[in-house]
């Protein structure tokens, strides 16, 4: 029987929704699942005293190291840090970073095949870069290059001689010297880059984004796992769920705002993500297990790049995300156990 471990900084499965998902969906498919943090193992024996759900209770067991881990979060201390990568040298987990935005952009344009999706972007290293991308763009948005959830987003506009800035509800009219004065206080802060802005919002006028959540299924392949809509606020420059935003079901989404076309858009973004996830695959030295990509539609109806995270969340959608995660960690332990087969014959 395959043997999948859970890797978790919180000692108490039960503050842990999603490990509650994994127990319910590996009974079902006959395979022993059980939770760990960093103090459950014990590296010089290879055991881990793991948390098992039975009866409706988390009960102790004593395990071999797995045969593959889902690490859907990672350690925060040194000493957890340490058994993470201990444990990484002998059992494959599977999920990995995908880095900061601007690595996942340069990595992007690197493998040209999705380069044409790229909204036009440059890190700012001193104010004077922001002036000179807006005579080039003249909508910019500045964001941080590491960090999420839509915060610390800034809209710069040019106008005649001014420069329109917002920041959330913030809007402000400013001169060119106070304009490099706001850039130079925000770089000092902290890594920025900017990106040309596209116009995507309904006909209503609030901002939009879209979601392509996808996940590797149990032959290794990337699936849709859901698609849909983050609707901001019309004073709000991003769509941030957790900043008041809210979802919509997609097709009631796309038929408001493209009408009988929604059936094409909607194919046009299944296949994209899907083409996308396989390319992106190649871009890094290890496959990933679960995406969401952020994106945008324009006026033309171009898809355009926002963001590509690791670890999207899973709003709504947990038994599924949940099944398609613990079939995919069955995949690679397979994977595993036949590499290991082959090494024995030779």
């Amino acid at each position: 029987m395959t043997i999948v471990g859970m890797f978790h900084y919180r000692k108490n499965p039960e503050k842990v929704f999603r490990a509650y998902s994994y127990a319910s969906i590996a009974k079902m498919e006959g395979v022993e699942f059980f939770y760990f943090s960093s103090k459950r193992v014990n590296l010089e024996n290879k055991t881990i005293n793991g948390l098992t759900y039975q009866d409706g209770k988390w009960i102790e067991k004593i395990y071999p190291f797995p045969d593959v881990v889902m690490n859907v979060v990672g350690p925060i201390t040194k000493k957890q840090q340490h058994i993470y990568q201990e444990l990484k040298r002998s059992i494959p987990f599977i999920s990995f970073p995908v880095g900061s935005k601007l690595s996942v952009y340069n990595r992007i344009k690197k493998g040209k095949e999705f380069k044409s999706y790229l909204l036009p972007y440059k890190k700012v290293r001193k104010p004077i870069d922001v002036l000179f991308f807006l005579k080039k763009h003249n909508k910019v948005i500045i964001k941080p290059i590491t960090g999420h959830h839509g915060h610390q987003v800034i809209y710069i506009e040019s106008k005649e001689e001014n420069y329109i800035v917002k920041e959330k509800a913030k809007l402000m009219e400013i001169t060119r010297i106070n304009l490099l004065d706001y850039i130079g206080m925000l770089i000092e802060k902290k890594k920025v880059l900017m990106q040309k802005y596209v116009c995507c919002k309904r006909q209503t006028g609030e901002p939009y984004d879209i979601r392509l959540h996808i996940q590797k299924n149990q032959d290794g392949k990337w699936v849709n796992t859901i698609i849909y809509p983050k609707i901001g606020f019309k004073n709000k420059i991003t769509t941030n769920l957790a900043q008041g935003g809210q979802m919509m079901i997609m097709d009631n989404f796309l038929y408001k705002e493209f009408g009988e076309e929604y059936i094409n858009i909607k194919r046009y973004l299944e296949m994209f993500a899907l083409q996308f996830g396989t390319h992106f695959d190649t871009l890094y030295q290890h496959e990933f297990d679960e995406l969401g990509i952020d994106v945008g539609l324009d006026e033309n109806k171009k898809i355009w790049i926002y963001e590509v995270k690791w670890r999207p969340e899973h709003l709504y959608i947990e038994n599924k995300a949940a099944h398609h995660a613990l079939l995919y960690a069955s995949y690679i332990a397979k994977k595993r156990g036949e590499k290991d087969e082959d090494i024995k014959d030779k």
